[in-house]
């Protein structure tokens, strides 16, 4: 035998607790309940408030449909002490009374739904505790949504079909420095910092009546002139037709978060002591230059230089005195050269510099002289007068090598025999190969 699907499965049990004090009037409200066969309704009866509050207290219901005039009780304290004593169940009001006044009057004061007694018959009764039942969903939800709107750390703004701001939640204003009234009618590109970012606003409206959605970084200003970096996620909000009904933007400011990721960006790409680019940096900028040589024809020379006597002035004054001469030598080094080389410091007293767009070796050498001379003269940290030189290795791509690796080795082997032949002074690599030396 087949199993029943999921259609015929018996439908939901809907929880109703019936406070009726005339049990003549409940047995009528019980056989209506029972005449709809595509309903399961479970009624429980209370003849008295205290029962039904009692009731509320041990068990839970779906919807109360409550007399208000009851033998321990009378409107409207019936009704509101239904709604203190379960605040999330809904209510519907029965009476015997046809009067519209005391109708609104209830739902004003927290009933879902008014009927008559006398004019109620059984589709009636079950459609309006369905209806009682799902339009308090629908309002717990939109008070939900309206909670998490206000309480946000986030901005939220909520635009109409044209992108066009009709609300803002309070992180908004605490953000942008902009109230409700200041942006509600506007264009969200208000909060943009102008020129290009005002324009990149309206580029996001065109893209999510087309897409839907849009997310990125985006640079806002805020009311006082203070330019910031916000990440802001932009989706629509569509009706049961799939028409676009609105839009809503929620954007966090990023600026903080920014700052610290271009600090360890620096710090893993820049030498900490002295401020030049460290190894990882040297390697990518090498690459990046090689690569655009291969395709110029153009020269390169890599000065690899070591410094002279800088142990003994590290051992005789101390680190702090070391440390202030190596930020020294770093100054002194990019004044030797053009603003588009590059100085580098792999570690230690080890320094290297790439120059671009060479003539010939020449141009490397009359560098390495200026180096020389530059790093002779003496070095006063805290009035403590010292002197240190420097031994420099020099390599010529593509005469002496044409991968970044071979570059630096022959750069570095150049400098160990600039460093023998007495120091502050210069070898080239070509000069070794034509020695003949290993």
């Amino acid at each position: 035998m087949q199993g029943s699907s999921s259609a015929e499965q018996s439908p939901p049990v809907i929880r109703v607790l019936l406070v009726e004090d005339s049990s003549g009037y409940a047995r009528l409200i019980r056989e209506m309940l029972r005449d709809q066969a595509d309903m399961n309704f479970e009624l429980s009866h209370a003849s008295r408030l205290s029962e039904g509050l009692a009731f509320l207290d041990r068990r839970a219901a779906d919807v109360v449909l409550l007399d208000l005039n009851l033998p321990d009780s009378s409107w409207p304290g019936t009704l509101l002490n239904v709604l203190s004593k379960a605040p999330d169940v809904p209510v519907v009001v029965l009476t015997g009374f046809d009067n519209a006044e005391m109708a609104v009057k209830a739902v004003r004061s927290g009933a879902q739904d008014y009927l008559v007694k006398g004019q109620i018959d059984s589709n009636l009764l079950a459609r309006t505790i369905r209806y009682a039942i799902e339009h308090r969903k629908a309002t717990e939800s939109m008070r939900l949504a309206a909670k998490v709107m206000e309480s946000a750390l986030e901005g939220i703004f909520v635009t109409d079909r044209e992108f066009n701001i009709i609300n803002v939640n309070p992180s908004f204003a605490d953000i942008t420095g902009m109230s409700a009234e200041e942006v509600i009618g506007r264009n969200p590109s208000v909060m943009g910092s102008g020129g290009d970012e005002t324009d990149k606003y309206k580029q996001i409206g065109e893209t999510i009546r087309q897409g839907g959605n849009w997310r990125g970084e985006v640079w806002n200003r805020r009311k006082g002139g203070e330019v910031y970096t916000a990440w802001l996620n932009v989706s629509s909000i569509k009706d049961n037709s799939g028409n676009i009904t609105n839009y809503v933007g929620v954007f966090t400011d990023i600026t903080q978060r920014k700052l610290v990721e271009e600090h360890l960006d620096h710090m893993a790409h820049y030498d900490v002591l002295t401020g030049l680019p460290n190894r990882a940096l040297l390697h990518d900028r090498l690459g990046h230059a090689l690569v655009q040589l291969r395709r110029s024809g153009q020269r390169l020379a890599i000065l690899f230089i070591d410094l002279d006597e800088f142990k003994p002035v590290n051992d005789a004054f101390g680190h702090d005195v070391g440390d202030l001469v190596l930020q020294d030598v770093a100054r002194r080094l990019k004044l030797c050269v053009r603003e588009s080389d590059t100085v580098a410091r792999l570690g230690g007293d080890e320094f290297i510099i790439i120059l671009q767009d060479i003539m010939d070796e020449q141009d490397a050498v009359l560098v390495a002289k200026k180096i020389i001379g530059s790093l002779q003269m003496p070095f006063c940290p805290r009035k403590d007068e010292c002197s240190i030189g420097a031994s420099i290795g020099i390599t010529i791509y593509p005469d002496d090598g044409t991968d970044a690796e071979t570059l630096l080795k022959r750069a570095d082997r150049a400098m160990y025999y600039a460093k023998e032949k007495g120091k502050n002074n210069w070898k080239l690599f070509s000069s070794i190969a034509r020695e003949g030396k290993p």
